[in-house]
Parts: C-alpha cells; sequence; structure tokens
C-alpha cells in the first residue's frame, strides 16, 4: 500500500504530465485517487494542474466534502 506522500505525489506528477502534453489548460478537471471506501485524494479547485505540489492535495470523503488540507476540493 502506498503512503499518502506517494498518493499526493503521484497526482503531482501526472498533473505536470497532462499540463506539459496539453491535455489540460490550467485549472481544468480533477485528477483523483480513491484511497479507502471513502476517501479521496483530489487536486484543488482553481489551481493549475501543471504547477501543483503534494501539500496542496486535498483529502475528501465520497460526496466531495473536505477531510483534510487547506484549499477548496
Amino acid at each position: 500500500m502506498q503512503s499518502a506522500y506517494q498518493v499526493k505525489r503521484g497526482i503531482v506528477e501526472v498533473g505536470q504530465r497532462i499540463y506539459r502534453n496539453g491535455y489540460v489548460v490550467s485549472s481544468d478537471g480533477n485528477i483523483s485517487v480513491r484511497v479507502s471506501e471513502d476517501r479521496i485524494w483530489a487536486t484543488p479547485s482553481g489551481l493549475c494542474k501543471g504547477m501543483l505540489t503534494e501539500d496542496q492535495i486535498v483529502l475528501c470523503d465520497m460526496d466531495g466534502r473536505k477531510v483534510s488540507g487547506t484549499l477548496k476540493p
């Protein structure tokens, strides 16, 4: 099982790749990883997918409510 940091690092890397290859423009879309029955790590709202850092990734419940993090999911 991956650590929370590893999952968040993976999300950041995917964001960089899809931005670099022109699949998203700035803050388009969402990248998320389901890590348990009721938890998802997700990119925050309104930030460029190609410029994210691990500390900006937000933990949410299955209804999209923030469980952990400082930014809006």
